[in-house]
């Protein structure tokens, strides 16, 4: 499957012909990734993701898909990325899947988009995908991965406070970051992290 992606980035292409470990090198968009996972006094809500992206990237969104070709980006900017570099990942699930208790969540359509380039000019994209769950039981287990199996983005949590829960105490809520092999088409399994989020239902 081509993920829309692929049609903005096309010269990335050329970066598999420079290495000897094509598995190694494939990635051609990298991706640094904070994960907050919201809760009300009763559950989860929603999951806000932020992206910060890779130098070379960056550089193309914002000469794609900005007016403003240096310093803070306006409304319109971040409107422009909403609508042609991020609304279209809807076909892919923005890269995103959920499970409870191991079984499969169905996610909302993001909400609270916001992009906007750094002092070391990457993009940064936020929003939530906000979700619907069942009531927790004693042992609830939420499980988050963003993970692009054609292994054209690499996404990788941040070093520094990559995982946290906002209102979460009422549950108990417990969110960790952990790692785990996954499957790609053709490149062989990867590392690829995991959000692990523990909770449980009130009285």
């Amino acid at each position: 499957m081509m993920f829309p992606w692929r049609n903005t980035a096309p010269f990335l292409a050329l970066a598999a012909l420079c290495s000897a470990q094509p598995a190694a090198a494939h990635p051609h968009i990298f991706i640094e990734e904070h994960v907050e996972v919201l809760f009300d006094q009763n559950n989860v809500t929603g999951v806000r993701m932020t992206w910060s992206f890779d130098e070379l990237y960056s550089s193309m969104l914002r000469s794609d898909y900005t007016a403003t070709k240096t310093g803070p980006i306006t409304a319109k900017d971040v409107k422009s990325l909403h609508d042609k570099a991020f609304t279209n990942l809807a076909s892919v699930h923005y890269f995103t899947t959920m499970s409870l208790d191991g079984q499969p969540v169905t996610l909302g359509t993001p909400t609270d988009f916001t992009a906007s380039f750094n002092g070391d000019d990457k993009a940064i994209y936020s929003f939530v995908i906000p979700l619907t769950l069942p009531k927790p039981g004693p042992k609830s287990l939420l499980e988050i991965a963003v993970f692009d199996p054609e292994y054209y983005v690499d996404f990788e949590l941040a070093a520094d406070d990559p995982v946290k829960a906002t209102g979460g105490a009422a549950l108990k809520a417990d969110c960790e970051p952990g790692t785990v092999q996954r499957d790609t088409q053709g490149w062989g399994q990867v590392d690829a992290d995991i959000v692990s989020c523990r909770y449980q239902g009130g009285a």
